[in-house]
């Protein structure tokens, strides 16, 4: 419910508005938040929409900037801006939890049908190096170094639309034990 409100009533064409009714300004940081939070609604296409919507001030001024104001303006030094853009890619629509402390990885990724694979390369977990792929039909995880195992884990309601799965012995489920140099390949019956 709030965030169908806050779709209708405080976004515009850039993104969240700052002050309604009195600064039409959106600032990359509120932004940012609704961006994550459209993934966690499932809502992966809007998602990307904001992504991009946030990116769009590296295209005004120096090469490289991310000013906080869309589409362009004020000051460039928000390392938020930038932060919440890679955010936004990795824990938003790759939808990676990780939880270092105990070697495990959890997966819950909004990728639109539409939407080809997404990479995240060197990803670092506490001392666990990995690669992820994913897709709105499938998703890889490379684990290339590490003291020990990765656990991966989707959740549940993700893990009850599994096909098929290789890279792993562990039988169909929601989690998996991925060696070091392993990869597991997840095939998803319906697009997630």
């Amino acid at each position: 419910i709030v965030y169908a409100h806050l779709r209708r009533d405080f976004v515009n064409q850039w993104g969240l508005v700052h002050t309604r009714q009195h600064e039409e300004l959106v600032w990359t940081l509120p932004t940012g938040l609704l961006a994550l939070t459209a993934f966690q609604q499932k809502d992966g296409t809007y998602g990307i929409t904001l992504l991009k919507h946030i990116a769009t001030p590296a295209d005004h001024g120096s090469l490289g900037l991310l000013k906080e104001l869309i589409p362009e303006g004020l000051c460039f030094v928000q390392l938020w801006s930038a932060a919440l853009l890679a955010q936004g890619m990795v824990a938003g629509l790759c939808g990676v939890r990780p939880l270092a402390h105990r070697h495990t990885l959890q997966l819950s990724p909004t990728v639109p049908a539409a939407q080809g694979w997404i990479t995240v390369q060197g990803l670092v977990m506490g001392a666990h190096l990995i690669d992820i792929d994913v897709s709105a039909q499938a998703l890889r995880v490379h684990h290339q170094r590490g003291p020990q195992e990765l656990c991966v884990q989707l959740p549940y309601v993700l893990a009850q639309v599994v096909a098929s799965h290789t890279g792993s012995d562990c039988a169909l489920g929601s989690a998996w034990q991925v060696a070091v140099g392993q990869t597991l390949a997840v095939q998803f019956g319906a697009a997630v």
